[in-house]
């Protein structure tokens, strides 16, 4: 897909749209075609030292503009959202963070799409066990598929006795166990090993945005509500004929609260120390390594 291509399809109006309103209080990460001396494609996070954010059409002009050499090519957003952007100091301070999108990470081959799809149903059902019904979308990322329950389904209380990254970390990892026997089966049933679900959330983690194209593949990351799944076809993440539900939005304050106080009741929250001031590795080096080991 060549690069003229690709600024069309980002710069049109329902595709920007959908961009601009997932990324609203995110923190933006993009893809170029272009390579760095290693060979990997190079990956922005900041314009002149202050981290990427999208929050009109502008915006993403701006980005096709700025990065013209380096021809963005996939945008990327945090699950985590954030009282304030401007300063990047800020990005590592849990009182900046009021809500995280809780994502279960389904990474196959495209060839196995199928699996996916059941990998997915699978993790669809225990979920309606747990009375989730309209904060819950599937985008497929290209490979596999990522599983978002919307921020909003945990209400205001909920928040206040659990820190959101606590949330999104113990309902995934909750609710991958619970899977874990139906993957195997699927496993078995497609004659397949490629296929596995993973709980990647963490303070810096990011995915894909609706409608964004993957990094390599010519493949549209569309939104599907579980009620399509049955239907899913991979035609329908084609560039020149896309198929996306924009029922991503839909939620229900407090249909998540139960499963928020149970999966951090098993599993406790996010298991690895976080400062209040910069000690570690800087966000954007950990991504750096995600990408050198295929994480994203």
């Amino acid at each position: 897909m060549n690069y003229n291509k690709i600024r069309e399809h980002y710069l049109k109006s329902d595709v920007a749209n959908e961009i601009i309103e997932y990324s609203r209080d995110r923190w933006i990460g993009i893809h170029c075609m272009e390579r760095d001396e290693k060979g990997k494609q190079i990956f922005h996070r900041y314009i002149n030292k202050v981290p990427i954010q999208i929050n009109s059409i502008n915006d993403l002009r701006y980005i096709f503009e700025v990065f013209s050499d380096c021809r963005p090519r996939t945008f990327y957003a945090s699950i985590n959202k954030y009282h304030s952007i401007s300063d990047k100091d800020n990005l590592y301070l849990l009182d900046n963070i009021y809500a995280v999108s809780p994502v279960w990470d389904i990474d196959n081959r495209i060839e196995y799409w199928r699996a996916t799809v059941e990998a997915a149903k699978s993790i669809v059902d225990i979920l309606r066990d747990y009375r989730i019904k309209y904060g819950l979308f599937i985008k497929w990322s290209g490979e596999g598929a990522h599983i978002h329950l919307h921020e909003n389904i945990f209400s205001n209380d909920v928040r206040k006795n659990i820190r959101p990254l606590d949330i999104a970390y113990s309902v995934v990892e909750y609710i991958m166990r619970k899977a874990m026997d139906s993957i195997d089966r699927i496993r078995r049933e497609y004659n397949i090993d490629t296929i596995k679900v993973e709980n990647k959330v963490d303070i810096s983690r990011v995915f894909t945005v609706p409608l964004s194209l993957h990094r390599e593949l010519d493949r549209v990351a569309v939104c599907v509500k579980p009620d399509k799944l049955n239907i899913f076809d991979i035609s329908w993440t084609e560039p020149s004929n896309y198929r996306h539900d924009t029922r991503w939005r839909e939620y229900k304050v407090g249909e998540g609260d139960d499963l928020a106080y149970k999966a951090y009741e098993a599993v406790g929250g996010y298991p690895y120390r976080i400062r209040r001031r910069r000690k570690t590795k800087p966000v954007d080096s950990m991504i750096k390594r995600w990408l050198n080991e295929g994480e994203l």
